[in-house]
């Protein structure tokens, strides 16, 4: 029985594995569409240095969250438009990036949080977070966070960093004495 679960264990991984490879598989193919272009021209960076991006981005973010969607994460939008620094090369990193930080930080809270509530067995936590994996590649805005710069620059980033900031909140209140909340 115990090899048995140990082999699922590994499958379970394996398809974890799988699903991570096909889709940066997969954002390497992105291309720049509608909205990309415009938040390239709004920025304002014509082959200009960093600095002159990090301006653009600024005043950037100041006009978006003022007058258009209230979000100060489409300042990263701004600061790393593959239109303005390095291209298609650049969108295939930026994507990939995307993908890597999101199934890190997903796959690190469900980890940790099932291994700090539970006394699962690592089948069962295997199961659970494949479970999680395999619907966040299932649902419907699928294609924006991970096929789309801008979706995945005012959505899957500070997503991920909002999981981080939750893990380590809990780790600090851990260490603390404290509880989990």
């Amino acid at each position: 029985m115990k090899a048995l679960k140990k082999i699922s264990t590994v499958v379970l991984c394996l398809g974890m594995l799988l699903i991570l490879i096909t889709l940066i598989r997969a954002v390497s193919y992105t291309v720049l569409v509608a909205d990309d272009y415009w938040h390239a021209h709004m920025v304002g960076v014509r082959n200009g240095g960093y600095f002159d991006a990090m301006q653009g981005a600024f005043r950037y973010t100041v006009d978006m969250y003022l007058h258009h969607q209230g979000a100060y994460s489409i300042f990263f939008c701004g600061l790393f438009n593959p239109l303005a620094h390095g291209g298609m090369v650049s969108l295939k990193a930026i994507m990939i990036v995307n993908v890597v930080v999101f199934f890190v930080a997903v796959l690190g809270f469900c980890f940790y949080l099932i291994k700090r509530t539970t006394e699962a067995s690592s089948l069962i936590t295997a199961i659970l977070v494949f479970i999680v994996l395999w619907s966040l590649t299932q649902f419907d805005s699928f294609r924006e966070t991970f096929f789309w710069y801008t979706g995945a620059t005012n959505y899957s980033f500070p997503f991920a960093f909002a999981i981080f900031v939750v893990i380590i909140q809990i780790a600090c209140n851990l260490i603390r004495g404290g509880t989990a909340s």
